[in-house]
């Protein structure tokens, strides 16, 4: 079993020959097919993975071989997962089943039926369940008014958990809804979206379009800000933290744009072909179907390790920086957790 040091070779800008170290610190197996959502919990000592089923798996900490402490059944696949602050497990299905389970008491605390289709989402602070252009609101306990939105492709909170980023197509309709107000923003688009992004203040929004134009919008307005041409195919486009700054990931590039002027401040190869990636705070990570790995500092503009992970396709990241930990799903349901 592969397990403890690991040498990760570093490929930084401009310190080719630089090394890092990173360590497994366990590998684990979510309950049912191939991992499909992993996420740490707020200060990531607590992990959860859903694998292609109905199952949510729950380690209250994680070492080698261990068996989930919480394993909770949402009796539909489950669309989305994850860790709201207070620590209970939030969980929609795609069929609109939605579901909150206290860990401790291992016990379903909270249900309610999503009259949506679509993408799936949480807010933040764990108030706000999406689905399509459903939302519900769990501390008022009651449905607000849904959108119509088609052929989703985006469905995305805020950091702050104010605003709400739905993306359809066929036409593309970008919505931002403000939660605070209640009120509504809308742009047509002339061109299909492959995938949006909404800055952690929601007053930014980035649309990545299949001609492979990136539009970068100021909120409320839809007031242009830049554009450039980018990849006609994309894996990941979201905001860093600080507002100002884009993560463009195709499938053998990773490149950070300013939103303001779309110049390059970093531009990173992916050797192989990502289908999976995560970000937290700065701390960036890609999965190839050949098992490999890639780690960005983004706030420092290098790359942190690359390495062979896994013997089938990863599926599924989620990254602490908080806790200095990453985890990796594939497509054979195990889950490897590494600590840098």
């Amino acid at each position: 079993m592969w397990f403890g040091g690991l040498w990760l070779g570093v490929l930084a800008a401009c310190e080719p020959s630089s090394r890092a170290t990173a360590t497994i610190i366990a590998r684990v197996h979510a309950v049912g097919g191939f991992v499909s959502t992993l996420a740490f919990d707020d200060h990531g000592g607590r992990l959860l993975a859903a694998a292609d089923g109905d199952r949510v798996s729950v380690w209250g900490s994680v070492s080698e071989g261990a068996a989930p402490s919480f394993i909770g059944n949402a009796n539909g696949k489950i669309a989305n997962a994850s860790f709201s602050p207070t620590g209970t497990v939030q969980a929609v299905t795609t069929d609109g089943a939605a579901i909150e389970w206290d860990v401790s008491t291992q016990r379903a605390v909270f249900s309610h039926r999503l009259q949506g289709s679509g993408l799936a989402a949480h807010s933040p602070d764990g108030r706000y369940w999406a689905l399509g252009g459903a939302l519900f609101d769990r501390t008022a306990r009651q449905d607000v008014d849904p959108i119509r939105v088609d052929e989703q492709t985006t469905l995305q909170f805020s950091a702050s958990g104010t605003r709400l980023l739905s993306i359809g197509r066929h036409p593309t309709l970008v919505v931002v809804r403000d939660l605070s107000t209640a009120r509504t923003f809308q742009q047509r688009m002339q061109t299909d979206a492959q995938l949006g992004a909404l800055n952690s203040r929601g007053d930014r929004v980035a649309v990545a379009l299949r001609t492979g134009e990136i539009e970068v919008f100021q909120m409320p307005d839809f007031q242009p800000l830049s554009s450039w041409w980018g990849p006609r195919s994309l894996v990941a486009l979201q905001f860093l933290e600080d507002n100002e700054h884009l993560v463009v990931v195709s499938a053998d590039e990773l490149q950070v744009r300013d939103a303001r002027t779309s110049w390059t401040t970093f531009r990173s190869s992916i050797a192989g072909s990502a289908i999976a990636f995560a970000l937290d705070h700065g701390i960036a990570a890609a999965g190839t179907p050949e098992g490999k790995l890639l780690i960005w500092d983004l706030d420092r503009s290098r790359v942190l390790a690359r390495a062979q992970i896994a013997s089938s396709p990863m599926r599924a990241l989620a990254v602490s920086a908080l806790a200095h930990r990453l985890a990796v799903g594939d497509e054979a349901g195990a889950v490897t957790v590494l600590g840098w």
